[in-house]
């Protein structure tokens, strides 16, 4: 069997209950047990009055009932009052007033017939301990006694209109069951408490500012009546202050004076000394420069020498080709003619053979004459061949002559006209005096000087930038002619913000070159920075990207640079060896590696595509060039071009000549030609004659006399050795020939190395000489700045040394005058200072009171007043701190219902299921805060499993039960209200 669960006794649980005339009891009283009582009776016998009576006894109205409005409605008919009495536990640590109740407290409500009550608290001992409601109230409040919450008492109306109510009326009596809107009421109150606070705060604190200036006033009122002597000598003490303090100034006037003329006169000093030193150092400057031209010179002179024996040696070249290659066509004939010799021979010894000794002597003189004429007409058609040939080869030589001369004719003009350019830019230098933009073209100065006036006329959205190469600065001066070919005509290029600005610029531009090339612009909108491109900018230790070695003055065209030309991934590296290693691997490229270039502008685009392509070192013609320098650079260019062109004219003489000489070859080889061909044609009839007639002797006697033929074989014979011979000897003058060019060829390819060193050095040197004469331009202006600058400063020494004399002598004066007034005051405050306090101590000697108060009075008052003060301030403070502290506390009491509110919903929601399914019921609870709907939906056993707000037949469920109406509204009501309880609900039943 289990055993029962028995909760021992808490504070404020009912002990007894005791009622007299009260509804249709006239005298009836309950002794409680500690757990849970049941009140039985049938309908009307009073079970709802004993509720009633709970209510009403411990200070609930009668409308929370739902039994009367009024009070004397509950009195019983035919009597005229009605008591209740009801007893409560009050035994533990937390109970109420033990000292004064005990163990037990009795509230007593006695109501009348018109409609007043009135109340006594009695203690244990029945001793009337008070007669007042608000210590009723206490009570109730301290033990947590909510009578009417229906989580408390539940009475009969509420429970039965509790299952036929709206979501909204559901969800309300939620919240009072769960004291959540006495909660929010509570809180409300609260705030509206602490605003009235504040209200009086503000007040209070208006009348303590008032208070306040009053404590002000007295206290300036008492501290003017200080002593009138201190005031006086503070005066006086003031007054010889000024004197002295006004000569104070002055000294601090000719104390900085002082400092200005030792720094003048040591900045004097120092300009003096850095003189000396640039007159020491000119000399130095000048030496140099002289010994860099005698380099020169010397250079200049060797180069010239081997410019000489290159031109000697070439000259020497073609006249041994024009020998070799008429010695190739001699063998090239002989070899011929031997060939031809050799089968003559071999068509002689077989004839012999064949013929027979004993023919007649006749027939074989014939045919040795006939046979002696053939040989005649072979021999013209050999000198014909040879003719023919030599006549091809004069006629070859004469065109490939005939094309060198052109050739170097072309040369010699293009020259001509690079030349006339280089003039042309020298006296547009010239004539610009010192415009930075006149190496770029008169033309581009006078446009730039347009575009400017028409921005300044607020004709373009944002003044375009350009040329490009204008703003731009190289860093290394040996990177300058390979950043100027990475750039290409982009240093040329103007930026604009919009399309309109480039329109208008394209109109300046048309009338300034007309027709002429113009240069670039790239449209593009200014930003107000430059691009960030730390994180995509090419790094490799020990090297720079093109980017970074070029100082770029503006934003604009630093993001034009990067946006089309991606210069921070182009990678400068001097030497090739580094270039390759950098480049050839995948593993050794640097990150963000677009390009590398060297020094002489060789460019390697690194692997997996990797590449090269040749390139040539450049002089600097536009960037970190002064019109001085750029001038001396082009007069270096006029005169390099001038001995090129000399060499040029002069090979274009020297071939003019061979190609003249050619022309006179192929016409003394075309008549010759003519004239053997004559020769030929008569040979050629002799040579048929002669060979009918041997054909017709072969025809009556057979072949000729073999002595003829052995003679004839002889002949041929001797003449093979001959040409033989010959052979050999042409064959090796041929090889003399050709080892001659070869050995010329490599004669000349030495020359060119040492000419070009040669022509290398000479171009260093230029620009040595360029720098150094830069350097002692600039010293020289230098040197002219300084010398102004210590003119300028010597005057302004000598006017500060007369201004500092002047304030002296002024100072002495002043001194002379003060010391006869009063002694010497030691270090006087500023004068604006004394002044301003002698302006105050005035005031208050002239404020001082004449209300006729003594100082003992004012004082007396002072301190009434600051009591007064500090006591009003000391209670503000404490009534802000209490208010701050009641707004936090309330707001944090606040977020902890909302919680509670939540959880409580939860907790309902659990334990009604619970409930239900111990029950044998089925069903749901939904409670929504925001909408503020609670909603339940529940079925009887007979339904099954349904859950919906209907049954199986479509039809609302309802709770089902033995018992009537009214007690199943309150089962179903104690349940969902009971669920998130505290103590449990108090319903008839």
């Amino acid at each position: 069997m289990e055993e029962d669960i028995i909760e021992e006794d808490v504070d404020g649980s009912i002990h007894s209950i005791h009622v007299r005339n009260f509804f249709c009891h006239d005298n009836l009283e309950i002794t409680m047990n500690k757990n849970v009582n049941f009140i039985v009776g049938r309908n009307g016998s009073g079970k709802s009055a004993i509720l009633t009576a709970l209510v009403v006894g411990l200070g609930g109205r009668a409308s929370v009932t739902n039994r009367g409005s009024n009070l004397h409605s509950f009195i019983k008919k035919g009597a005229n009052s009605a008591t209740i009495e009801i007893k409560i536990k009050n035994s533990s640590e937390k109970a109420y007033k033990h000292n004064l109740y005990g163990d037990y407290i009795t509230i007593v409500r006695h109501i009348n017939a018109s409609g007043g009550s009135s109340y006594k608290v009695k203690s244990a001992t029945g001793e009337v301990i008070s007669s007042k409601f608000e210590e009723v109230n206490a009570i109730i409040l301290a033990h947590d006694i909510q009578v009417d919450n229906p989580i408390s008492v539940l009475n009969q109306d509420d429970a039965r209109s509790f299952h036929e109510s709206d979501a909204k009326k559901k969800y309300s009596l939620f919240r009072k069951a769960t004291n959540l809107d006495q909660t929010e009421t509570n809180y409300i109150r609260a705030l509206e408490n602490c605003n009235k606070a504040v209200n009086i705060w503000n007040r209070k604190n208006e009348a303590c500012i008032e208070l306040e200036k009053e404590y002000k006033k007295w206290k300036q009122s008492h501290e003017q009546l200080q002593s009138k002597d201190e005031i006086e000598a503070k005066k006086l003490a003031l007054q010889n202050e000024y004197y002295w303090s006004e000569i104070a100034d002055f000294e601090r006037e000719a104390t900085l004076v002082q400092t200005q003329y030792d720094k003048q006169q040591e900045k004097i000093n120092k300009l003096a000394e850095k003189l000396n030193k640039m007159n020491e150092n000119f000399g130095s400057e000048t030496n140099v420069i002289d010994t860099l031209k005698s380099q020169l010179d010397e250079k200049k002179l060797e180069k010239t020498a081997l410019e000489q024996e290159l031109r000697n040696l070439e000259s020497e070249v073609r006249e041994t080709q024009v020998t070799w290659r008429t010695a190739q066509h001699a063998v090239t004939n002989h070899t011929e003619l031997l060939n031809r010799e050799k089968r003559k021979i071999a068509d002689i010894e077989q004839e012999i053979s064949n013929i027979d000794a004993g023919e007649a002597a006749a027939a074989r003189a014939s045919l040795e004459a006939r046979l002696s004429r053939a040989q005649e007409a072979a021999a013209a058609r050999a000198r014909l061949h040879t003719a023919q040939h030599a006549a091809d080869q004069a006629r070859a030589h004469h065109a490939h002559a005939r094309t060198r001369a052109d050739a170097a004719a072309a040369d010699a003009q293009r020259h001509r006209a690079e030349l006339k350019k280089l003039r042309q830019q020298l006296r547009e230098l010239e004539s610009r005096g010192g415009d930075s933009l006149a190496v770029y073209g008169a033309a581009m100065a006078e446009l730039c000087e347009r575009v400017h006036a028409a921005a300044a006329r607020g004709h373009f959205s944002a003044p375009p930038r350009g040329p490009v190469g204008a703003y731009l600065k190289v860093k290394q001066k040996e990177w300058g002619g390979v950043l100027e070919n990475i750039l290409g005509n982009s240093i040329r290029t103007f930026c604009v913000n919009s399309p309109e600005d480039s329109r208008k610029l394209f109109e300046i531009m048309g009338q300034v070159y007309g027709s002429a090339a113009k240069p670039g612009v790239t449209c593009s909108k200014f930003l107000a920075a430059q691009h960030d491109v730390r994180g995509r900018c090419v790094r490799a230790r020990g090297f720079s990207s093109a980017l970074d070695a070029l100082d770029v003055r503006d934003h604009v065209v630093a993001n034009f640079l990067i946006d089309n030309l991606a210069l921070e991934t182009v990678l400068l590296v001097p030497e090739h060896e580094d270039a390759i290693r950098l480049s050839d691997t995948e593993e050794n490229v640097p990150e963000n590696c677009a390009k590398i270039v060297t020094l002489d502008s060789t460019e390697y685009y690194p692997a997996p595509n990797y590449r090269s392509y040749g390139g040539v070192a450049r002089a600097v013609r536009y960037l970190h060039l002064s019109t001085a320098e750029r001038k001396r650079q082009v007069q270096a260019e006029i005169q390099e071009a001038e001995t090129i062109l000399r060499s040029l004219e002069s090979t274009e003489r020297q071939l003019s000549e061979e190609a003249k000489e050619a022309r006179d070859g192929e016409e003394s080889a075309r008549r010759a030609l003519q004239a053997l061909l004559g020769d030929k044609h008569r040979a050629d009839e002799q040579a048929r004659a002669a060979a009918a007639a041997v054909a017709a002797a072969r025809e009556l006697r057979g072949a000729p006399h073999l002595t003829m033929l052995t003679e004839e074989l002889n002949v041929s014979k001797e003449k093979l050795r001959t040409l033989t011979e010959k052979l050999e000897t042409l064959s090796a003058n041929e090889s003399q020939y050709k080892a001659k060019i070869d050995q010329s060829d490599v004669q000349i390819r030495s020359v060119k190395n040492k000419l070009t060193a040669a022509t290398t050095l000479c171009r260093t040197l230029n620009e040595e000489i360029e720098q150094e004469q830069l350097k002692m331009d600039r010293a020289l202006t230098e040197r002219e700045t300084y010398n102004q600058k210590l003119s300028q400063d010597r005057s302004k020494l000598a006017q500060v040394a007369a201004i500092l004399e002047e304030k002296r002598a002024h100072i002495d004066k002043l001194i002379s005058e003060a010391v006869k007034l009063c002694p010497r005051v030691e270090n006087p405050r500023e004068r604006s200072i004394v002044t301003s306090e002698l302006k105050k101590t005035q005031l208050k000697l002239n404020s001082l009171r004449s209300d006729g108060l003594t100082k003992a009075q004012v004082a007396e008052k002072l301190l009434e007043v600051g009591r007064k003060y500090k006591r009003t301030k000391n209670t503000l403070d404490k009534l802000k701190y209490l208010i701050d502290d009641i707004k936090a506390t309330t707001d944090k009491h606040l977020n902890f219902c909302h919680k509670m509110q939540t959880y409580i919903a939860r907790r309902v929601q659990y334990c009604f299921q619970s409930i239900l399914t111990l029950r044998g019921y089925s069903g749901r609870m939904e409670v929504e805060h925001g909408r503020g709907v609670l909603q339940v939906w529940c079925s009887g056993r007979e339904a099954g499993g349904e859950r919906g707000p209907q049954g199986r037949d479509g039809r609302a469920a309802r709770v089902a039960g033995p018992h009537g109406g009214g007690a199943r509204a309150r089962r179903a009501a104690g349940v969902v209200l009971g669920a998130g309880g505290g103590r449990g609900a108090w319903s008839p039943g």
